[in-house]
């Protein structure tokens, strides 16, 4: 475990540039979550916005380019979700809906996107 933290570390050091711009990827998704999370006045949950960093840093690292897209890909199957969910259940505009596992789904759409390529 030590030896994996190690290189990771030296990984880190060496592509400074790389490692600059995931975390500045993670702070642009931690903001973008954090004015939707006072927009929406608490409807988005303060774990998704917290959960926004690490995926940022993930997409920052890998999928730069793509960091937009995983929060629109998110919100929108999420929102297809939700609209399945109200036509087959009781199931109404002030229900709530995780976003995380359609954090993950966005997330996991832009590393298909990457594997395509």
């Amino acid at each position: 475990a030590s030896l994996t933290i190690t290189l990771l570390l030296v990984e880190l050091v060496i592509d400074q540039r790389r490692t600059l711009q995931a975390i500045g990827i993670a702070i642009l998704s931690l903001v973008t979550y954090s004015v939707l999370y006072i927009i929406s006045r608490g409807q988005l949950g303060m774990g998704d916005v917290k959960f926004s960093f690490p995926i940022g840093l993930f997409i920052g690292w890998y999928l730069p380019k793509m960091w937009l897209a995983t929060i629109f890909i998110a919100f929108v199957c999420a929102g297809i979700f939700g609209l399945i969910l109200s036509k087959t259940q009781h199931f109404n505009l002030s229900s709530g809906i995780p976003l995380g596992p359609f954090m993950y789904l966005g997330t996991f759409a832009a590393i298909g996107q990457l594997l395509i390529n």
